[in-house]
């Protein structure tokens, strides 16, 4: 499943919380670092997750198999964790609208 598709009904459920800043006349960064750092987080998990769960069967295939070196390419992996993470929270930095449509909020009574 792409990312976008965890990380956005939260970020939807999320919309009538982030109308309160925007009513006061908050910043538009308050709106974008929350959607930015979310994506950042799962993302970072997600490739650790994946960069591991991918490397534990090739060191144990390599491992059983005699003669052939086992040579992970950790410069690559290292810039896997790194810039997809990066990446994602640079789209949702700039991809985040800053402003919502001002709406009435209910209230309790």
């Amino acid at each position: 499943m792409p990312l976008s598709t965890k990380v956005l009904p939260a970020v939807v459920d999320g919309r009538s919380d982030h109308a309160t800043p925007a009513g006061i006349g908050a910043d538009t960064r308050l709106r974008k670092a929350p959607a930015a750092s979310q994506i950042l987080m799962t993302a970072l998990l997600g490739t650790m997750l994946g960069i591991v769960a991918g490397a534990i069967p090739v060191i144990v295939v390599l491992s059983l198999q005699r003669g052939y070196p086992m040579v992970l390419p950790r410069p690559h992996m290292a810039a896997l964790v790194v810039l997809v993470p990066l990446f994602g929270a640079a789209a949702a930095w700039l991809l985040t609208k800053g402003t919502l449509p001002m709406t009435r909020r209910q209230t309790l009574a």
